[in-house]
């Protein structure tokens, strides 16, 4: 297989390989069978300190903390998108946390993942940091984040109370008598000043959410506002009980960065990616998020698709419905992952083949939540494949046809030889063994006569071997049939071992057939006479499976496994096996229980 050390997937189009290079974020794709990475952006190797050559010799899991291998392990097993945090390591050692989002994409022609590693060590170690200063400050302080403030309708700041002076913009001193506005500036202060004066003007408390900035960075707040009566029951001025909610919003906001990077990767996968709440009826599709591919896809506007909960029951191809909605309702009854291939007519009438996987997401306590899934247009794919399947058909049709030619002239070569050697050596030395017949009643001396006898054998043997090689070639007893030659062939005298036929068939089969069963049997034989040392053999004849099967057995040494392959010079157990499939039938060659070999030889009835 060819090394791409530019790391661009070839399964995507030049548009994605572009941005597949070019985007921020580090992007690894890998084969889910071996593990072996397939392709990294610049962004990826910069993460990981390798170069792209580097990142393309190594498996997913040599960039994996082995702390955190088997959760990544257990995380392949599922289908779908995934998401997890874990540990990584760089090639000079040092761990970095990562965000990781993957979901399944077509790489050269074969499935493979691709990968979203964000580095967020930096949102991680902030959160421990954070989770440990929280700790210590509620070993201190209880559980006490807020601020108490009191603001008169100006904004002017009448009081501070905390036991936490870290989340004050300014000392508590400084503070007093001092507007919001002065405090955090126009910007920020007069919102919030606009609604202390709406709270005490109205007498009703309000919720507001801001930010400012202290020592160690921004932080954000949530204060409630609540109007404080005066003397005469009238507000006068407000509380503003104010909580930092630092540690929320920096999470949110990475979250929103995480899930946006993740709908930007996922709209560039060329697959569509679809989300679906659980379904009480199997043919309604509960669309939560579908990616924007599927216009493309299916050739119906998005709306369309995600507003009509029949769309997709409408859009399966008929032949295909029921066996996708029985699938479906399995799934959505068992909770067990859907994987299916097959057929769907685009809105404009054109037929497009779908592998669709989905799998249930379920919360902590085991509550199915959602169905995410992927699909992909597999037309191409299918094309390719059906026209393999031509090409192999076609291909397979001129070898047997080529085949079908080989033996029809084998056959008739065979007739005519024999033909001929019976019409001229045949009769020939038949006539020299009568001559010599009449030489021996003629010949007075005896030594001559001892000549003559010597001669007469030789003729004998010469007939006999003329008259053998004559059946061989095109035994007259097929005429009568199948096992009628079968036992004429084993009754002949140069087999060196002992050979029973047993006739079981009812069924006569056609002359070709009969032709090419006959040679197989003799085939056979030859092989047990020249391979086997056997002391018996055994041919059964028998209907089964509306054909004719013949078991050849022997006594002998057996076959080993090498023995079965196709090794140069040796063509008997192929040319059965060519005969046979040119019927229709089959050769299949094998040990005998008892010692020795077994060939089976199933031919059909008719050809």
């Amino acid at each position: 297989m060819e090394t791409r050390v530019s790391g661009t997937p070839r399964g995507l189009d030049a548009a994605y390989a572009a941005a597949f290079d070019g985007l921020p974020v580090p992007l690894l794709v890998y084969d889910p069978g071996t593990g072996r990475i397939l392709a990294a952006n610049d962004a990826a190797c910069e993460q990981y300190g390798y170069t792209r050559g580097e990142l393309l010799s190594l498996d997913i899991e040599d960039l994996i903390d082995p702390t955190d291998v088997p959760a990544h392990r257990e995380l392949a097993r599922r289908v779908g998108p995934r998401r997890r945090v874990w540990r990584d390591r760089r090639k000079d050692g040092t761990t970095i946390w990562v965000e990781a989002a993957s979901a399944e994409i077509p790489f050269d022609g074969r499935p493979a993942r691709l990968v979203v590693a964000v580095d967020v060590t930096e949102r991680e170690r902030a959160l421990a940091e954070l989770r440990a200063s929280e700790s210590r400050l509620r070993a201190l302080v209880g559980s006490i984040d807020e601020v108490l403030f009191e603001f008169d309708r100006d904004g002017t700041c009448l009081g501070v109370w905390t036991v936490n002076e870290a989340l004050l913009v300014a000392p508590r001193e400084r503070m007093i008598g001092r507007r919001v506005v002065e405090l955090v500036g126009p910007e920020r202060g007069r919102p919030l000043e606009e609604a202390i004066a709406r709270v005490i003007d109205t007498g009703g408390a309000e919720t507001v959410e801001y930010d400012v900035d202290l020592p160690d960075g921004t932080h954000w707040a949530l204060a409630r506002i609540a109007p404080i009566p005066g003397p005469d029951g009238r507000p006068r001025t407000a509380s503003f009980l104010a909580r930092d909610i630092t540690s929320r919003v920096r999470a949110e906001q990475e979250l929103r960065r995480t899930d946006e990077r993740l709908r930007t990767l996922i709209e560039q996968l060329p697959a569509v990616v679809i989300v679906e709440r659980p379904s009480p009826d199997p043919r309604k599709i509960l669309i939560e998020y579908l990616s924007p591919r599927a216009e493309e896809m299916y050739g119906y506007p998005l709306e369309e698709i995600v507003n009509d909960p029949s769309f997709f029951e409408r859009a399966l191809h008929p032949e295909d419905r029921e066996r996708v909605l029985a699938a479906n309702a399995r799934s959505e009854q068992t909770g067990e992952p859907f994987d299916e291939v097959y057929r769907v007519i685009r809105g404009d009438g054109r037929v497009m083949w779908v592998h669709s996987t989905s799998r249930l997401i379920r919360d902590a306590e085991g509550y199915p939540q959602e169905w995410v899934g992927v699909e992909l247009d597999i037309t191409a794919q299918k094309e390719a494949e059906r026209a393999l399947r031509e090409l192999e058909e076609r291909a397979e049709e001129e070898r047997r046809a080529l085949l079908a030619r080989l033996v029809s002239a084998q056959e008739e070569e065979r007739a005519r030889i024999a033909a001929d050697i019976h019409d001229d050596p045949v009769q020939a030395m038949v006539a020299v063994g009568m001559q010599l017949d009449l030489l021996a009643e003629e010949c007075a001396d005896p030594r001559a006569l001892e000549r003559v006898h010597r001669l007469q054998e030789s003729v004998h043997r010469a007939v006999t071997r003329l008259r053998t090689l004559l059946f061989e070639l095109a035994p007259p007893s097929l005429e009568t049939g199948l096992a009628a030659a079968v036992m004429e062939l084993a009754a002949r005298d140069h087999w060196g071992f002992e050979i029973a036929v047993e006739d079981r068939a009812r069924t006569e089969l056609p002359m070709e057939l009969r032709t090419a069963a006959f040679r197989i049997v003799q085939e056979a034989l030859a092989n047990v006479r020249k391979h086997a040392a056997a002391r018996h053999a055994w041919v059964r004849i028998e209907d089964r499976d509306g054909g004719v099967r013949i078991l050849v057995e022997d006594d002998g040494v057996g076959i080993t496994p090498e023995q079965l392959q196709p090794a140069p010079g040796h063509l008997g157990l192929r040319s059965m096996r060519e005969r046979a499939s040119l019927c229709g039938g089959r050769v299949e060659v094998g040990p005998r229980p008892e010692g020795g070999t077994r060939v089976e030889i199933w031919l059909p009835a008719r050809s």
